[in-house]
């Protein structure tokens, strides 16, 4: 597993500060001291904002010996009525929800950074299931999506090599977390590469701009939505990102064709909850339109 072992390079960038690869591991660890022992099926609900605290609620479930949960959305009530499921041993959070569970307080004092580096997580077993997502929910509800740690971790790492990340990018992305895309393209996918990213979830075009020029960002992931609002923008507002990626909705062309007059080339990523990702297409600027390519190991 690429989540084995992590050194000194940092893995994470925000307003709450820069975290190491040592950081994550170590609160990774205590955080997996703290959750209740594993029993069949239990799941650990994550519930995070900040995807710095995502990445160590998840690891630390898993390490614990427990599969987590992401919700669809962050409503209270959607929230409510999984942490009510069979199986669900405790809800991770970093909100201001009245609960004993705030990952926040679990994690080791900052001073505990400058000693010894801890020791290395566990592998996991591709078998295992390790995650719950649940589809939007646009055709009826929420249906549950697990997936193993073969297909998951599997996922980032194939996607990584597949679009050429390396250590050296900085991911900023305008999707939450807790949605599988978010999940993926912001947090598993920079830590297989070794890359890193930022912790915040900007929305409004020149909060992106800024957030992504305030840490270096050079590696955008997005929604259409999102992406047309940055079309607002003057040519050199944005940095020149390495990459942009787009999905959750289809891409219009548009927007597409837009953005490529800004010098912005997006891949577009068509998946599902149930399936994951399945095909990527390229629009460059100028070009016409851009032809889908199965995703590795899609047949």
């Amino acid at each position: 597993s690429p989540y084995r072992t992590l050194g000194k390079q940092a893995v994470a960038f925000g307003v709450a500060g820069v975290k190491t690869g040592r950081d994550l591991v170590r609160d990774v660890l205590a955080v997996a001291a703290r959750l209740p022992a594993p029993g069949p099926g239990s799941e650990v609900l994550v519930v995070c904002g900040d995807r710095y605290h995502v990445a160590v609620a998840a690891l630390a479930a898993w390490q614990r010996g427990h599969a987590v949960a992401l919700p669809p959305n962050a409503a209270p009530e959607t929230v409510r009525a999984l942490r009510r499921r069979g199986g669900v041993v405790a809800l991770l959070h970093d909100t201001d929800t009245p609960d004993e569970f705030d990952v926040r307080a679990w994690l080791p004092a900052a001073e505990l950074s400058d000693g010894p580096g801890p020791e290395v997580l566990a592998a996991i077993d591709g078998a295992r299931v390790i995650a719950t997502v649940y589809t939007s929910g646009s055709t009826g509800a929420h249906q549950a999506c697990p997936k193993t740690a073969a297909q998951l971790l599997g996922e980032a790492a194939t996607l990584a090599g597949c679009f050429g990340v390396t250590a050296a990018r900085r991911v900023v992305a305008t999707v939450p977390p807790h949605h599988l895309y978010g999940l993926l393209f912001s947090v598993l996918m920079p830590l297989a590469a070794g890359a890193s990213f930022v912790r915040e979830t900007p929305l409004h075009a020149e909060t992106v701009a800024a957030t992504a020029r305030r840490h270096a960002a050079d590696l955008l992931v997005s929604v259409p939505i999102h992406l047309r609002s940055l079309t607002v923008l003057d040519p050199g507002e944005l940095p020149a990102f390495a990459a942009v990626f787009s999905s959750g909705a289809a891409l219009p062309s548009e927007t597409a064709a837009a953005l490529g007059g800004l010098g912005l080339a997006v891949t577009e990523i068509y998946g599902a909850s149930e399936t994951g990702g399945i095909a990527w297409r390229r629009h460059l600027p100028g070009a016409l339109e851009a032809t889908w390519a199965p995703l590795p190991g899609v047949v």
